[in-house]
């Protein structure tokens, strides 16, 4: 019903990715695929109907169904039942690059399980510390700028945001060079760094990346990902008896050994019984924990819930 010539494709697509129609009840990334098919037929809908075409065919469409009738949504859509949607990543990041902030949730809530478990502190918490104090902190750069330095090399300002809010951050020198791909991959990280008092009134808090004399053997920048997949022991995928889908347990089965997915973490169903009981069944496929793999899992599972669980809690469950 709209008209092509004012909207164009890129709007509505604009509009699809950020999730203006996920009250019609499809996956953006199903409407996305489908785009083509439906601007297409309403473009020769649109056409008929401007030529009278359309009034003609309305007069004996009860009699004679025409074989170039416009399906409804469900008929375009049903050639893409099986796309599924974006993962979480790929849906925040299209909702900031368009709308400068996001809709469907935050960044860090991909790795809800492992921060729970982490002792940090949060961009509103700084001002409350000493001065030089250190701190760890988990978010995100949200921009980065490199430039030459005047004692030599390279120098590092970037704006790191978190849930709370957004602090300038520096870095330089070999620093800078070692941790400068996880600085600039626009990925959730965890940061060991110190705060930098203002030197003068006015100035913003500022926090360097590492700790004045003080020599660490853990990485001072480490994407979240990473950290997830060097503490996870085992993964968890919580499923219910009574949705178990006994059809796709074969292609569970596939993914599970795919070798892009090999690892030595333990997969653990953990099902809910119709009884109410809950029942911890280990397989014996072992795989490396990643975003791809949860995302395919739930998509397959119907939004099963997938843990990635530490060593404490793996021997709780296997003990």
């Amino acid at each position: 019903r709209v008209n092509l010539n004012k909207v164009s494709k890129r709007t509505v697509e604009t509009l699809i990715t950020v999730g203006a129609f996920d009250d019609f009840g499809y996956p953006r990334r199903r409407l996305s695929a489908a785009l083509d098919t439906i601007v297409a037929r309403a473009q020769k809908k649109q056409k008929d109907t401007a030529s009278g075409q359309d009034d003609m065919f309305s007069i004996f469409s009860s009699a004679q169904p025409s074989s170039d009738a416009v399906p409804d949504g469900d008929e375009v859509l049903g050639d893409y039942n099986d796309v599924g949607e974006w993962d979480m990543k790929t849906l925040l990041h299209n909702e900031k690059a368009l709308l400068g902030y996001y809709v469907s949730g935050h960044p860090l809530d991909r790795f809800a399980s492992l921060t729970k478990s982490l002792s940090y502190q949060t961009v509103s918490q700084l001002p409350e510390c000493d001065r030089f104090a250190p701190v760890v902190l988990i978010g995100q750069i949200s921009a980065m700028r490199a430039i030459p330095s005047k004692r030599g090399g390279r120098v590092a300002f970037m704006t790191f945001e978190d849930r709370t809010g957004s602090i300038e951050m520096i870095t330089s020198g070999q620093k800078l060079d070692h941790y400068e791909q996880a600085l600039s991959s626009g990925e959730p990280i965890m940061i060991l760094g110190e705060v930098k008092p203002p030197r003068h009134d006015g100035d913003e808090l500022k926090v360097d990346i590492g700790r004045r004399n003080e020599e660490l053997t853990v990485p001072l920048v480490q994407t979240l990902s990473e950290l997830q997949g060097a503490r996870t022991r085992s993964i968890t995928v919580e499923v219910n008896e009574h949705t178990l889908p006994s059809p796709k347990f074969n292609r569970i089965c596939a993914l599970f050994e795919d070798p892009n997915h090999a690892g030595r973490c333990p997969v653990i169903f953990k099902l809910n019984t119709k009884s109410g009981h809950t029942v911890f069944l280990r397989t014996r496929y072992t795989i490396f924990p990643n975003e791809e793999l949860n995302h395919e899992l739930t998509q397959l599972l119907n939004g099963a819930r997938v843990e990635f669980l530490d060593k404490r809690a793996t021997e709780q469950i296997l003990s």
